[in-house]
């Protein structure tokens, strides 16, 4: 069995284990944004329209978050709840997920059967686009063997092996596995088109790296994150949220490099995977203290310059990675 298996099983235990600590840190209960309290509704007074209060930032006027298939049966209704915090990801049902940001929907909402089908069509295309990327990786020496390999080819010069290793880092099945999730669970499920919003919001179109990280890039490991580096946030108040900021990117870096060691490649906690996801942090601090700044004491327009110098450092340094 190809090990990128494994390490996308070693991917789904740390975003489990993540979840187990939040639950256990958690005494008053994981709530829906229909509940005051675990399996207890919340009376349609409380939210003024009779639907869920928006609390998720999205790029859609109205998110409905109202969903719930849950049976009356007790036994039943237990297993389809604890089946669903257990699955979900970004969690923009539950009030946890407060502050997330929700690419507007490209495909129509309904009738459900347009959405399927615009689905369907996007799953077929990107599988075959993957089937090809496949193809072209396994013709670079020792990446495409059950052992894997570096994308680094040995015996090019800089400038190509560099190129190469970008090309390749590119070539992944990321949207396909997604379309295909969103159509078992719209159609098998009867959820609701509006809980699949795009995975990604146009990366490439991030102005930046604020913009990159909260609102471009998928937030589907945004609270695995949050949950690892929680435990730096508990330090006094004054030093608390930038705390959180160092600790979630440093639990980024720890994750993606722990997963490696289940395909048996793993490097040490301060190997390149860990660096560059930790030095997110004093980016984004830095950057944004330094515009801000100098919004205060130059004026605007010196202020905008300085933002896309920063910027553009920014994302360079990312895209370099």
């Amino acid at each position: 069995m190809l090990k990128v298996y494994n390490f996308g099983l070693a991917l789904c235990s740390m975003c489990m284990l993540s979840k187990v600590i939040f639950w256990a840190l958690t005494p008053e209960g994981i709530l829906k944004r229909n509940e005051t309290a675990p399996s207890i509704p919340r009376p349609p007074e409380m939210n003024g329209n009779g639907h869920a209060p928006p609390a998720v930032h999205s790029g859609v006027d109205e998110v409905e978050l109202s969903f719930d298939l849950r049976p009356k049966t007790t036994l039943w209704k237990g297993i389809v709840d604890a089946m669903e915090l257990m699955w979900t990801l970004r969690g923009q049902d539950f009030t946890y997920s407060d502050g997330l940001f929700l690419p507007a929907p490209k495909r129509p909402q309904a009738p459900r059967s347009a959405f399927l089908k615009a689905t369907a069509k996007s799953f077929a295309v990107n599988f075959l686009v993957l089937d090809i990327l496949e193809a072209l990786i396994k013709l670079s020496p020792g990446v495409g063997d059950v052992d894997g390999g570096s994308i680094y080819i040995e015996g090019l010069t800089p400038i190509p092996q560099y190129m190469l290793a970008t090309v390749l880092h590119f070539m992944t099945g990321f949207q396909m596995v997604f379309d295909l999730l969103t159509l078992l669970v719209v159609l098998l499920l009867n959820v609701p088109p509006s809980y699949y919003p795009p995975v990604m919001d146009r990366p490439f179109g991030a102005e930046s790296l604020h913009d990159f990280w909260a609102k471009r890039w998928h937030q589907l490991l945004r609270q695995t994150f949050i949950v690892l580096g929680r435990g730096l946030s508990r330090q006094r108040k004054s030093i608390g949220d930038l705390a959180l900021l160092f600790g979630t990117f440093l639990g980024s870096g720890i994750y993606h490099e722990t997963s490696i060691y289940a395909m048996g490649k793993g490097n040490s906690m301060f190997s390149p995977t860990v660096i560059f996801f930790a030095a997110q942090a004093p980016l984004l601090s830095t950057g944004e203290v330094m515009e801000k700044c100098n919004r205060e004491e130059s004026g605007r327009l010196a202020g905008n310059c300085l933002g896309l110098w920063m910027n553009g450092t920014d994302m360079a340094w990312v895209v370099e990675w």
